[in-house]
C-alpha cells in the first residue's frame, strides 16, 4: 500500500514538474520568421535552423516565444542546413558560434556586430570549413580563430582582422587557394602548425607580437614564383620559426625574401631559424636601432621602456626618430641612484613618476641605470651624561636600531625615548629597536612590544625620536683615560689600595681641589691609604689615575 502511495505522488510530482517548465517554454524548441530556436535558459536561445532555403539570413537580435524575450547568443545550425548561395546577417547578443555549424554549407558571406559588452567572441572549430566565403571581417571582441575554422575556404581573399586576435590555431586556414596575401594583425603572437599550409601566398606581413611560427605554418605555399615576408620590426629576429627539414615555417617555389627594417639585419643573421632565409634591409618598413639596458642590482628596483619592442633579454628596438620612454621604479626602501644614456647622466631629469623621455632614438642606444638605498633619515635627537657611546642608523619606515655602550668603569642607569623609560628592554648587549606603528612607537620585537609615546603624525618620517641615556660610573672604578703608567688603584670603604708602584718610589694622592691628602712610599708590595669618601687624583712618577670611593 505504502509503495502504491509513494509512486502516485512521485507520478503527481513529475506531471506538475513537466506542466512548469511547459508553461515557461524551458528547453523546447520554437520557431519565429522561418528560423528555428533552442530554449537555453535565462532569457537566452540558440539559432539551431531554419525552415525554408532562402539567400538572405536575418538571425534578430532577440525573438519572443509567448511573449517571453530571448536574446540569440548562439548559433548551431546542424546539418541539412537549406542555404543557396546565402548571406548571414549575425544578431547582436551572438556569443558562439558552434563547431561545424556551417560545414560544407553554399554560404558567400556572414556578418557580425561589434558588441563590447561581451568581453570575447568565439567560433568553434571547423565552423566554416569548404564554403563559398569570399571574405570574412571579425569584430574586435574576437580573439582566437581556432583549428580548421576556414580549412578549405577556396573562395576566400580577403580578411579583416580583429586587433585583439592572438593566436591561429592548426589547419585554420588550411588549403585557402584564393589567399595571395595576409597581413596579420599586431597582437597576433602564434601561429601554429600548417595554418597557411597550401595557400597560394605572394606576401605575408608578420605582427611586430609575433613570438612563435610553428612547423608548416606557412609551408609548400609555392604555388607562385616568389614569396616575400615582411618583418616590420627587428623584435621578431627573437621569433621562433623552423628552417630545416620537411616543415619549415615558410617555404616559396624559388626561395623566401625576408624583408626587415634597415638597422636590424644583424639581428636576424644572429638567428638560427631566420638566418637560412635570404634577408633583405627595406627602407620601406623604416630604421630601427637597439636600445640597450642594463640594471644594476635589479631586485632593488623594476625598469620598463614604452616605444620600444623587447627583442631578448636587456635589448629593445625602437623606430628611427621615435620617442621612448623609461619608467624606474625602485622597490622597498630603495632610490633612483644614476641613469646614463650614451654616457650622459639624466637622473635628475625624470619625473615624479619616475619617467624620463628620449625625445627621438637616432642610434643605437646604452641605458645603464642603479639603484641604491635611500637616504631619507627619521629626524631624531639624543642626547648622554656619563661616558659612553650610541651608536645608530636608520631609513625611512625602517625601524631605529641603537646599541648603548657605557666605557670601561661606566654601566648603564637608564634610556628613555620619548620620555619613556625603556632601560629594562635593552638586551644583554645594549641593543634596542624602536619600531613604528598605528598609534604610537613601540620598542622592543614580536609580543614584547610596549608602547612608549603618542604618534605625533602617520609617517616615521615626520616624527621626531628623542632619545637620552645616561651613563653611571661604578664606585671604586678606574678611569682609565687619565692612566698613562702602570700602577693599579682600587678603592673602598675608606680606604685606597694602590699596586704596581716600586720600591721607594712616592704615592701623592690630591681631592678634587689639588690639595695633598695623603703621601707614602712604596716597599715592593701594595700600599694601602686611609681616607674618606670621595674623588681623588692618584700621583706615581708620570702616571695620574682618577677614582671614586
Amino acid at each position: 500500500m505504502k509503495r502504491r502511495i509513494f509512486l502516485l505522488h512521485s507520478l503527481l510530482l513529475l506531471c506538475f514538474m513537466v506542466t512548469a517548465v511547459s508553461s515557461y517554454g524551458y528547453n523546447e524548441q520554437f520557431v519565429v520568421d522561418g528560423i528555428r530556436y533552442f530554449h537555453l535558459g535565462y532569457e537566452r536561445c540558440q539559432a539551431i535552423g531554419l525552415t525554408d532555403t532562402t539567400e538572405v539570413v536575418r538571425i534578430p537580435d532577440v525573438v519572443y516565444d509567448e511573449n517571453h524575450p530571448y536574446r540569440v547568443t548562439e548559433i548551431n545550425f546542424g546539418t541539412g542546413l537549406p542555404l543557396r548561395n546565402s548571406v548571414v546577417y549575425c544578431p547582436y547578443w551572438l556569443e558562439y558560434i558552434w563547431p561545424e555549424s556551417f560545414r560544407h554549407k553554399d554560404l558567400v558571406a556572414i556578418y557580425f556586430q561589434e558588441n563590447e559588452s561581451i568581453e570575447e567572441f568565439k567560433i568553434g572549430g571547423e565552423t566554416f570549413v569548404h564554403t563559398h566565403l569570399r571574405e570574412i571581417y571579425f569584430p574586435s571582441n574576437y580573439k582566437r580563430v581556432m583549428n580548421s575554422t576556414f580549412f578549405g575556404c577556396d573562395s576566400l581573399r580577403s580578411i579583416g582582422w580583429s586587433e585583439n586576435i592572438w593566436s591561429i590555431e592548426q589547419w585554420a586556414f588550411y588549403q585557402c587557394s584564393s589567399l595571395t596575401e595576409v597581413c596579420l594583425p599586431d597582437k597576433l603572437e602564434y601561429v601554429h602548425f600548417e595554418a597557411f599550409k597550401y595557400c597560394p601566398l605572394e606576401t605575408v606581413w608578420l605582427s611586430r607580437s609575433m613570438k612563435s611560427i610553428s612547423d608548416g605554418a606557412f609551408n609548400t605555399c609555392n604555388l607562385v614564383d616568389v614569396q616575400h615576408v615582411y618583418a616590420p620590426t627587428g623584435r621578431l629576429a627573437a621569433c621562433s620559426v623552423i628552417k630545416a627539414g620537411y616543415n619549415q615555417s615558410f617555404e616559396g617555389k624559388n626561395g623566401v625574401v625576408v624583408h626587415v627594417p634597415v638597422g636590424t639585419i644583424d639581428l636576424f643573421e644572429q638567428s638560427e631559424g631566420w638566418s637560412s632565409y635570404e634577408l633583405q634591409e627595406d627602407a620601406s618598413l623604416g630604421e630601427q636601432h637597439k636600445v640597450m639596458l642594463t640594471v644594476n642590482d635589479a631586485d632593488s628596483g623594476m625598469v620598463s621602456l614604452t616605444g620600444a619592442d623587447l627583442f631578448k633579454d636587456r635589448v629593445w628596438v625602437a623606430d628611427h626618430g621615435k620617442a621612448v620612454t623609461i619608467t624606474a621604479q625602485p622597490q622597498g626602501n630603495c632610490e633612483l641612484r644614476c641613469c646614463i644614456i650614451n654616457g650622459i647622466d639624466v637622473s635628475d631629469q625624470f619625473d615624479a613618476e619616475g619617467r624620463y623621455t628620449i625625445d627621438a632614438v637616432n642610434e643605437n642606444t646604452e641605458i645603464y641605470i642603479s639603484f641604491n638605498s635611500a637616504s631619507t633619515f627619521t629626524p631624531f635627537t639624543i642626547k648622554q651624561a656619563g661616558s659612553g657611546h650610541i651608536n645608530l642608523q636608520v631609513y625611512h619606515n625602517e625601524p631605529l636600531k641603537l646599541n648603548v655602550t657605557p666605557d670601561k668603569g661606566w654601566v648603564i642607569n637608564s634610556v628613555t625615548v620619548n620620555g619613556i623609560d625603556i632601560t629594562k628592554k635593552l638586551d644583554g648587549n645594549g641593543d634596542f629597536t624602536i619600531y613604528k606603528v598605528d598609534g604610537g612607537i613601540v620598542v622592543g620585537s614580536g609580543p614584547s612590544r610596549v608602547p612608549i609615546g603618542p604618534s605625533q603624525a602617520s609617517s616615521v618620517a615626520t616624527e621626531e625620536v628623542k632619545t637620552f641615556v645616561a651613563f653611571e660610573k661604578i664606585p671604586g672604578a678606574v678611569d682609565e683615560r687619565f692612566s698613562t703608567g702602570t700602577i693599579k688603584v682600587f678603592g673602598s670603604e675608606g680606604q685606597l689600595r694602590i699596586e704596581g708602584v716600586n720600591k721607594g718610589e712616592t704615592v701623592w694622592v690630591y681631592d678634587t681641589a689639588g690639595r695633598l691628602v695623603a703621601q707614602s712610599t712604596g716597599d715592593g708590595n701594595s700600599l694601602t691609604i686611609n681616607v674618606p669618601s670621595g674623588i681623588y687624583l692618584v700621583q706615581s712618577g708620570n702616571t695620574t689615575i682618577k677614582i671614586i670611593i
